[in-house]
């Protein structure tokens, strides 16, 4: 069942500025969906809207079957983790993470028709928290003694203070390093879980989107391109924008056209061609594409040997630059045209351990499997 649903919901801001246009978009009951995206593609505009910072110029917004688009926030059963922790400096971490309890329980803000906790129970609520999050040793500091990653793990614990079902969260954990990001991400995950909370996580980050999210929506211009998991969206991508900015090392593209000759069909490109396999071979003559190959199903040989079996040949390119991910190495090679004195495009291939490349060495590249293919207009997915 679906918490929280919006429906052609669109947002302007002064000036003329579309933040959100038409978007549609279901997270289900309990689940971590990440809205994925480049800067300024409405993400956090988008998570606004559903916590009632913002109002929707049209469409309709519902939260658990009720329509919300004119609730004020506090009757919507939401808490926000923003990128910044926005702590209150003059107050302890203990005072901070029960802040929304005592300010409930002495009358100055209200938000569910929930029983007010005693200050007894305030205390020992504060205190589970602070065990839970390891904060128990730092409730008398005050914000400016605390390192980023302490004060981000009280914003945390203000979030699961305030005992909502939905969880906002908007790059969180964005200015803290990347070990204690990871630590950070477990601990949310873990929690979230346990709670049975409903969460939309914003990042602009692929890596941190694929190691939280059940599933992840890929936002652009302020619309959803494609809601996948992990593997739908890296496997299957609807379109060209989706297919390049999933993955690391991109994927390559290169646009071309179909040839017929002698019953042969080939995709044609500046500097390579590949013929066509059997499902790909319906694909008719003239027609513009652009092709989508993954580093990863791409190899490098600094022979010029025609590999046989699955591997096809590709063609000749130059070595231009490497980098290093982990356990795999990828070198970026230039498609050169005989016509063209300067490279036409430049591509990431997986280099083999054993084979040392180097820079300006003519290299010939040979693909694993078929691209994907879209079309050269639309950057639909054919």
């Amino acid at each position: 069942m679906a918490c929280i649903s919006l429906a052609g919901v669109s947002h302007t801001y002064p000036g003329g500025i579309k933040a959100v246009n038409d978007l549609d978009l279901e997270v289900l009951d309990g689940e971590l969906l990440v809205l994925l995206g480049p800067s300024g593609c409405g993400k956090s505009t988008t998570l606004r809207l559903i916590a009632g910072l913002e109002s929707p110029a049209r469409g309709v917004l519902r939260l658990r079957d009720r329509e919300a688009d004119h609730l004020p926030p506090h009757a919507r059963d939401v808490a926000m983790l923003f990128q910044e922790e926005a702590l209150y400096p003059h107050l302890s971490v203990r005072d901070n993470l029960g802040f929304s309890l005592q300010a409930r329980r002495r009358g100055w803000l209200r938000w569910r028709e929930t029983p007010v906790a005693s200050a007894p129970e305030v205390r020992e609520r504060v205190e589970q928290v602070a065990r839970r999050l390891g904060l128990g040793d730092l409730l008398e500091r005050h914000p400016a003694a605390l390192s980023g990653g302490e004060r981000q793990r009280v914003a945390l614990g203000r979030l699961l203070m305030r005992g909502a079902g939905i969880w906002l969260l908007d790059e969180p954990f964005a200015h803290v390093d990347t070990r204690l990001r990871t630590e950070l991400r477990r601990m949310l995950r873990g929690l979230q879980r346990e709670r049975a909370a409903t969460a939309v996580y914003v990042t602009h980050d692929q890596a941190e989107a694929f190691a939280l999210a059940d599933r992840v929506a890929v936002m652009r211009d302020g619309r959803i391109e494609q809601v996948g998991t992990r593997q739908e969206l890296y496997e299957r991508p609807v379109n060209q924008f989706v297919a390049g900015f999933v993955g690391d090392p991109p994927m390559n593209f290169a646009a071309g056209e179909v040839v017929h000759e002698g019953g042969t069909a080939r995709f044609v490109a500046d500097g390579w061609s590949l013929r066509l396999e059997e499902r790909s071979k319906g694909l008719e003559a003239g027609r513009r594409l652009k092709a989508g190959l993954r580093p990863s199903v791409l190899q490098l040989d600094d022979t010029t040997n025609t590999q046989e079996g699955s591997i096809r040949r590709l063609g000749m390119a130059t070595a231009v630059g490497e980098e290093w991910h982990g356990e795999t190495a990828y070198t970026a090679i230039a498609w050169h045209v005989a016509q063209r004195q300067e490279p036409v495009q430049c591509w990431w291939v997986k280099s083999p351990a054993s084979l040392k490349v180097e820079i300006g060495s003519q290299v010939a590249i040979a693909v694993e499997q078929e691209p994907l293919w879209f079309d050269a207009v639309s950057g639909e997915r054919v």
